[in-house]
């Protein structure tokens, strides 16, 4: 079953082991926490970090400057008010921020949980799982997907998407996503 959610490649590039696929998941809420980036685009709300966990929405985060529109840094993150075992995370590109190929999405990326007091860039953060194949989005409408490995039952408070590379090709480092959802493990 997993085999066909990257588009519709095989998950052979994640450091995600076949076992994990037998963990029972369940969807987590985007709701009661905080949302936090390294990045934004602009400071207009078309492009702001909380419309990458909005699923269905037209408009997605768009990183690529600082919190203050300078430099080149990529990482959403959300703050849930309770803890839980992180299990599963999955994100598309911006659905109309980019008409590039591929998208501007990610095309190597860590998930990461931290449970420091504060959660930002500077956070102890732990990797979870990654995809550091470089492929990127066949389909503007694809999803890529990441399982956590099973001996992984920390539960953490703070979890994110550290994006380290983007099929946009422009003069500066920039990535687009939206539709960013997480499922924990029922254990």
């Amino acid at each position: 079953m997993l085999e066909m959610l990257v588009n519709n490649k095989a998950l052979a590039n994640q450091t995600c082991p076949n076992d994990s696929a037998a963990m029972p998941l369940k969807e987590v809420t985007f709701t009661g926490g905080t949302v936090g980036a390294t990045s934004i685009y602009t400071p207009s709300a078309t492009y702001a970090p909380a419309n990458a966990f909005h699923e269905g929405s037209v408009n997605g985060w768009y990183s690529g400057r600082n919190a203050n529109g300078n430099g080149d840094l990529a990482l959403p993150w959300y703050n849930f008010p309770t803890a839980f075992v992180p299990g599963l995370v999955s994100f598309r590109p911006g659905q109309n921020l980019c008409s590039q190929t591929g998208w501007c999405g990610p095309t190597k990326y860590q998930y990461i949980g931290t449970n420091d007091d504060v959660c930002n860039e500077f956070s102890a953060w732990r990797v979870l799982c990654e995809d550091l194949s470089g492929n990127g989005f066949e389909k503007r409408i694809s999803s890529k997907y990441c399982l956590v490995q099973d001996h992984i039952r920390e539960p953490f408070k703070c979890l994110g998407v550290r994006v380290l590379d983007s099929s946009y090709t422009g003069s500066y480092s920039t990535v687009a996503m939206n539709g960013i959802r997480m499922w924990n493990k029922e254990i």
